[in-house]
């Protein structure tokens, strides 16, 4: 059954719906759209009864499915509304963004882009509406290194790690002069920064730059603050990737001792910082405390995101891992088929992703026991290390959590295929 539903706006709805949806806030978004009068639609109330019977029939989840239809329909309606905007604005500005008006319109079309995935021509808007900015409130105004990191953040999103850095450092030269190097827009982009750097493979550049945005952050906001033990946990896993287990170890029982006492137990920082430590132990081959710590944080996550929320699946594939390193395969392969079926069903558009987050697991059983269903699998986490590339940050994600069978194994099987 196909199913259309036609909502008519007038001119308040419009410009309310523009104003509210205009965040990066899913909230914020789906409460702007429920301020819209669908009642001037055809058919009204009777056309939202159709769609919902009709999801209910014919989607998966029923009405989360209904959920997930409506919030893809509201940015694409946003996205329209917003080049609406953007298009009048230039207009009235002969055609240029002459205007602060025109430029914040730029601004928020260009948002919207990104948001979407439409890289290329987020990018290519991006830079107009920096040179907007700069010419009405110079190179180091607000919004125009607002602007600018986001332009880099774009470029990161696309892999142009070298064009995202070098955006980066100007505007943390520009921050640093109209801010201060400890102001919190200035750390902020330095921590950003510091990860396109981890990013890039260069890891004494990025923990060197870290630790610079943890001792800002500690002289401004002190040791305990959220935003300081965040920064501390993304050092944590610089000094994991060096392979300096011990120190990584360390900080990482320093950081969830200090979100615990500032966010809670079953936070999601400091479950995140849980997971990070887990995997210090596993790659130590402290393998029974891996899987006990793992599994506190299933429990955290379970409670406070639901069991089939990605970060929750993503927990237990991590687990699988464990297990099969200890060479409980059947365990470890029931519990990685219900993570990346999960992960499937959640992720469908990010297929290879998934196979790359599954790929090693399975690899440590075709590197123990030589099984089919283990070779094919890691056959194709290594196609889809190929589709992504060496370097995409995936990639290198992946990469670093390999330990033992997995790496061995995942090279012999690039160079073989």
């Amino acid at each position: 059954m196909e199913v259309t539903f036609d909502v008519c706006i007038g001119e308040e709805e419009r410009q309310r719906f523009l104003y509210e949806a205009s965040s990066v806030s899913t909230t914020a978004v789906q409460d702007a759209f429920a301020h819209i009068d669908s009642s001037k639609g055809e058919g009204g109330a009777e056309d939202k009864a159709r769609i919902s019977e009709a999801i209910l029939e014919h989607i998966p989840g029923g009405f989360k499915g209904l959920d997930s239809l409506l919030f893809a329909a509201m940015r694409d309606v946003l996205l329209r509304l917003q080049q609406e905007a953007e298009a009048e604005a230039r207009a009235e500005a002969g055609g240029t963004l002459a205007t602060e008006e025109a430029v914040d319109s730029a601004f928020d079309a260009a948002t919207q882009l990104r948001q979407q995935g439409r890289l290329e021509e987020a990018a290519a808007l991006w830079p107009e509406v920096i040179a907007g900015y700069e010419a009405l409130e110079g190179p180091t105004g607000r919004n125009a290194l607002t602007a600018k990191m986001n332009y880099a953040g774009v470029l990161q999103n696309q892999g142009k790690l070298q064009d995202a850095g070098r955006v980066m450092l100007e505007v943390i030269e520009g921050q640093t002069a109209a801010l201060g190097a400890n102001h919190a827009n200035t750390l902020l982009s330095k921590g950003n920064y510091a990860y396109v750097l981890q990013l890039q493979g260069n890891l004494e550049a990025a923990g060197r730059l870290y630790l610079e945005v943890i001792e800002g952050k500690t002289a401004v906001l002190g040791a305990n603050h959220a935003n300081t033990l965040l920064s501390n946990g993304n050092y944590a896993i610089v000094l994991q990737q060096q392979g300096k287990l011990e120190e990584a170890g360390r900080l990482y029982l320093e950081v969830i001792e200090g979100k615990t006492a500032v966010l809670g137990t079953n936070h999601a920082g400091t479950l995140r910082e849980k997971g990070g430590y887990a995997i210090v132990l596993q790659q130590q081959g402290k393998l029974e405390e891996a899987e006990r710590v793992c599994r506190e944080v299933i429990e955290g996550q379970t409670a406070a995101l639901g069991a089939g929320h990605t970060s929750t699946l993503m927990t237990k594939g991590n687990i699988a891992l464990v297990l099969s390193m200890r060479g409980e395969l059947d365990a470890a392969d029931a519990l990685n088929t219900e993570a990346t079926g999960g992960l499937l069903a959640a992720l469908g558009y990010a297929r290879q992703l998934v196979i790359l987050f599954a790929g090693p697991r399975y690899s440590n059983r075709a590197a123990m026991d030589k099984s089919e269903e283990g070779l094919a699998s890691a056959l194709a986490f290594c196609s889809g290390r190929a589709w992504l590339g060496a370097e995409h940050p995936f990639t290198l994600w992946v990469a670093a959590r390999e330990t033992g069978p997995v790496g061995e194994l995942s090279d012999a099987l690039t160079t073989t295929t």
